[in-house]
């Protein structure tokens, strides 16, 4: 005698509620098939997402650069006493540092890791430095000292910069 000789005749629990056990596959059955699409559909919008957040951040930080790159090519055709383009040289080196003032917090308000790429301590020391180079350019004085600093200030923004690309 089998094991399942003593069933004969009598119906097992289970088949009784084959109807109600084959609706719940059924609906198991469908539900998983929605969730799969769901995380599908996920996959398919948060990965462009998540490539386009990096471009964006390396497309920043680029920019930065070419802007702080910029300034400081400028200040290096900067005279060391007063010139007639003095002061329209003087305005292009702040207006890229704006630039760069702009981007970084642009990257804060997109959410980057950590809010601004460049603290605004950096940049209110580099507009302070042109203030100082400006007075001297008023006084008619030597410029040398100012316009060394800015120069090493630029560099030292310029190398902070392509380290965030890293």
């Amino acid at each position: 005698m089998n094991r399942y000789s003593s069933m004969r005749g009598k119906k097992r629990a289970s088949v009784a509620t084959s109807g109600a056990s084959k609706s719940m596959v059924r609906l198991r059955a469908i539900i998983m098939i929605v969730l799969a699409a769901a995380l599908a559909v996920s996959l398919a919008i948060g990965v462009p997402a998540i490539n386009a957040k990096n471009n964006t951040h390396t497309f920043i930080v680029n920019r930065m650069a070419t802007e702080c790159k910029s300034a400081y090519d400028v200040s290096q055709t900067m005279s060391l006493t007063a010139s007639t383009n003095s002061y329209e040289k003087l305005a292009r080196i702040r207006s890229s540092i704006y630039g760069m003032q702009m981007l970084s917090s642009t990257n804060g308000v997109m959410g980057g890791k950590g809010g601004n790429l460049i603290e605004e301590s950096v940049f209110n020391e580099l507009y302070a430095q042109i203030e100082a180079y400006n007075n001297q350019l008023i006084t008619g004085m030597s410029t040398a000292n100012q316009l060394t600093d800015l120069q090493n200030a630029l560099l030292n923004l310029y190398d902070r910069t392509l380290l965030l690309l890293d």
